[in-house]
């Protein structure tokens, strides 16, 4: 759960000048910059499915788009994030303590795995043999066409051969993370406990200092039951 999951779910009125993408905070502007990115994105990969090159039952074919864009993606949507939440002030600081809780509650889990290690350093490997290093969205060839798209069908070519001859090293995916609502309903509840104990005692804190009212007179205290 990120940070700010929590502090929207109890503090809603604290949080309302905050918009969150992709688990990222950014501002309002940004917001529709990465959404048009994302859409961009997903017409590209429709086309690809829409041609026949792209199949969800084809084991290269999820393995080859993992490879190629998952990297590209990710530098895309981070770049986006660094730009505007280094320029931004929200005004809320995280409590670090809750973050440490946070990540230790989920430590057996690499959030960063997106193919097994066996099946990226293949991939790897293969891109390099092909000529390929480092793929960013711009690339392009000298006769204008994608980079990335060059070096998907080539790749996915590779791979649909190594796998239909069942050389070695076996390729797969990465074993899907499940249980997510299961460990936000269990782990993360004491972390919530102790947002909202944090929260109290600042509450507590502000009341005991607030002292006598000065502008307080004898009748704000009569308190008449009888109504």
């Amino acid at each position: 759960m990120h940070y700010l999951d929590i502090r929207w779910h109890y503090e809603p009125d604290r949080c309302k000048h905050i918009s969150r993408v992709s688990g990222y905070v950014v501002r309002p502007a940004t917001e529709n910059a990465i959404m048009s990115l994302l859409y961009q994105w997903r017409d590209y990969f429709q086309e690809l499915r829409n041609n026949e090159l792209f199949a969800k039952d084809n084991l290269w074919d999820q393995i080859a788009v993992l490879a190629i864009y998952i990297p590209i993606l990710r530098e895309e949507i981070h770049r986006y994030a660094r730009t505007w939440n280094g320029a931004a002030n929200y005004g809320i600081k995280p409590n670090n303590d809750l973050l440490r809780d946070l990540q230790s509650e989920v430590s057996d889990f690499d959030v960063d795995e997106y193919l097994p290690p066996t099946t990226k350093a293949f991939c790897i490997e293969k891109l390099k043999e092909l000529g390929y290093s480092r793929i960013k969205q711009a690339d392009s060839q000298p006769d204008g066409s994608r980079t990335h798209r060059l070096a998907y069908l080539q790749l996915r070519r590779t791979l649909e051969d190594h796998i239909r001859l069942g050389s070695h090293p076996r390729l797969s995916q990465s074993q899907k993370p499940r249980g997510a609502w299961q460990w936000k309903n269990e782990n993360s509840r004491t972390s919530i406990q102790k947002l909202q104990e944090s929260q109290d005692e600042i509450e507590e804190i502000r009341i005991d200092m607030d002292g006598p009212d000065e502008l307080a007179v004898p009748r704000d205290f009569n308190l008449n039951f009888e109504d």
